[in-house]
């Protein structure tokens, strides 16, 4: 009876002191409106799977512009872990938790198939057909789900941002921390291999091996294994769980830390257990997320909300604690309505000793929407390896059109540049980094030096080099005037029609009235009346593919193979370019 009590004892303490970091939460949280969405009315294609997915957001939490997105376990649904989904809405998410097909385990269907798990995880992610054992459309996919939940969001709640954090047909996964359970662990993980994502949260997660030795393509991933963070229970094969984090590059950022044990910030490490007993005796695998399950306290706030919010919020160890300097005004600029302030954001890096070299990111978003605030996390990871991190504004379309972008562009390197030693940088060290339309303005950074009239008087500083060592080009469009031809040449066609008047390019050439686009200014190239030489050559002028030359610096170049919102062709097109010229150049093809 003396041990009974005893165990008692240090159950009720561990509880105690997780319930008490629980309630001090709760009596600070926001607002939060939670809600329910019925799969099939976001997608009448959608044929299954139709528990409802949940969705919170708190109107008075300042928001992080990231999205949470919750993966149910086997056979499960989002409302299972409801709470969850409402603690990521509290600390300023936008936060869903997404009901979709997830009835297999690859453990019991694949029969020692080594390439099936990750074949039937994928199918679950984008439902293109690769594996007999399952069959799962397009439509019940979790990339489908995800974005017309969020398109629905948009309608019931307009102003509220949801679509920030899809692009056309495509989802900005760098925007999103991504929470998997069980088997939603293991699909969560094929979208961090295959997609940089900007913070993955396991939480008992399948590992598709045996045990202590998880499937061998978890140890190559896109996204930094400094953005990962894992979470389980004592007895739940803890020691499985470790050795497939392990496998995930975590094992650097901190030791296994028992939260019943060690109080937030939990030694700052990234893999995370519990030993408190669960709500419902023997039911370890689930108590970490499950609301039916998970231990409550005070108030009937679950216990291992501190937990589930350091795992979503607390800094990585790639991002470090040095200095940064935000919204750094760099030029003030005309408009069409007046000024705006052109400001960066600076992230120093955490390593390194003398000036350091600075990575320049340039936000995409069709060159309509975005901001300097929105650095991926997979940049901001280079502070670890000694570089330094600038994410710069620039006008957008509806305040100005081309070439003012490039020109802004230039005037932020020029202004870091001529700042170097107040920031601490190498001037000689510069890159250029971007995705979709800020990979078009990366790349045209790289291939347009001594180019004049796309060097503009952006912020003065006109004697300083905007040059640049280095660029990376995500999907960015290269060649504008083509671009709804190369969406013709591939299989799965584009989302939308470039060539028309209110395409995201015709608005960036100044080609958006009636009768006019891409399509119109293409079918008069030749036409010598005005104003279409004009027209023609502000295109043109717009293209890295029309300025790369044997100076330019080394590129690498990524692009999706079913990219429906930039036609992989563009990058075809810049490739070939850099090779007739013999510029170096990684050039690769991905998945999706």
């Amino acid at each position: 009876l003396g041990f009974m009590a005893g165990g008692w004892r240090d159950w009720a303490l561990k509880v105690g002191s997780l319930a008490l970091a629980a309630a001090a939460q709760q009596s600070a949280a926001q607002a939060v409106r939670t809600e329910t969405v019925m799969p099939a009315l976001t997608d009448p294609a959608i044929t299954g799977w139709f528990g409802a997915h949940v969705a919170a957001f708190s109107p008075t939490a300042a928001t992080r512009d990231r999205l949470f997105v919750y993966l149910h376990g086997q056979g499960g649904t989002a409302g299972g872990a409801t709470e969850l989904v409402k603690s990521a809405a509290e600390v300023g998410f936008h936060a869903v938790g997404l009901t979709y097909a997830n009835d297999w385990s690859p453990f019991n269907v694949c029969g020692g198939d080594p390439a099936c798990p990750e074949a039937l995880r994928r199918e679950i992610l984008d439902g293109v057909d690769r594996t007999s054992v399952i069959a799962v459309s397009r439509a019940n996919s979790i990339e489908n789900r995800l974005i017309k939940l969020l398109t629905r969001l948009d309608v019931l709640h307009p102003g509220e941002g949801w679509l920030q954090f899809i692009d056309g047909d495509l989802i900005r996964w760098d925007r999103i921390t991504l929470w998997g359970h069980s088997q939603g662990g293991g699909n969560a993980g094929i979208i961090a291999r295959h997609h940089v994502v900007g913070r993955v949260c396991l939480s008992a997660p399948a590992a598709d091996g045996g045990p202590g030795s998880p499937a061998a393509w978890w140890t190559s991933h896109l996204t930094p294994s400094a953005s990962y963070f894992g979470f389980c229970h004592t007895q739940d094969a803890i020691s499985s769980k470790v050795a497939f984090w392990s496998a995930l590059g975590m094992a650097p950022f901190g030791p296994l830390v028992d939260v019943a044990v060690t109080p937030s910030p939990y030694s700052n490490t990234h893999s995370l257990s519990t030993s408190v007993a669960p709500a419902v005796a023997g039911q370890y695998h689930n108590s970490v997320v499950s609301d039916a399950l998970t231990p409550r306290g005070a108030g009937n706030v679950p216990v291992y909300k501190p937990v589930w919010q350091y795992m979503m919020t607390s800094a990585t160890k790639s991002g470090g604690s040095g200095p940064t300097w935000n919204d750094v005004v760099f030029a003030t600029v005309p408009t069409t309505t007046g000024t705006t302030d052109l400001q960066i954001d600076l992230y120093a890096a955490t390593s390194g000793t003398g000036p350091r070299p600075l990575l320049v990111w340039i936000h995409g978003g069709g060159w309509q929407s975005g901001s300097h605030n929105q650095v991926p996390e997979f940049a901001l990871a280079l502070r670890a390896r000694g570089i330094s991190v600038a994410s710069i504004g620039y006008r957008l379309t509806g305040q100005s059109i081309f070439p003012t972008q490039i020109h802004d562009c230039k005037g932020a390197i020029r202004f870091l540049r001529a700042r170097a030693a107040d920031f601490n940088l190498d001037p000689t060290r510069f890159g250029v980094w971007g995705s979709s339309a800020g990979g078009h303005l990366a790349a045209l950074v790289a291939t347009s030096g001594g180019v004049a009239e796309l060097e503009g008087t952006t912020g003065g500083n006109l004697s300083v080099s905007s040059g640049v060592m280095v660029c990376g080009d995500f999907f960015g469009p290269t060649d504008l005037l083509t671009m709804g031809l190369d969406c013709d040449d591939q299989s799965v066609g584009c989302s939308f029609d470039h060539d028309a008047a209110d395409s995201p390019e015709s608005i960036l050439l100044g080609v958006s009235g009636p009768g006019q686009g891409l399509g119109w200014l293409r079918a008069n190239q030749n036409n010598s009346a005005a104003p279409f030489p004009a027209l023609i050559a502000n295109a043109r002028a717009s293209d890295p593919i029309t300025h790369v030359d044997a100076g330019d610096p080394p590129m690498y170049i990524a692009h999706g193979l079913i990219d429906t919102v930039v036609p992989i062709g563009q990058s075809v097109k810049l490739e070939a370019a850099l090779a007739a010229a013999g510029v170096a150049h990684v050039y690769r093809e991905v998945e999706g």
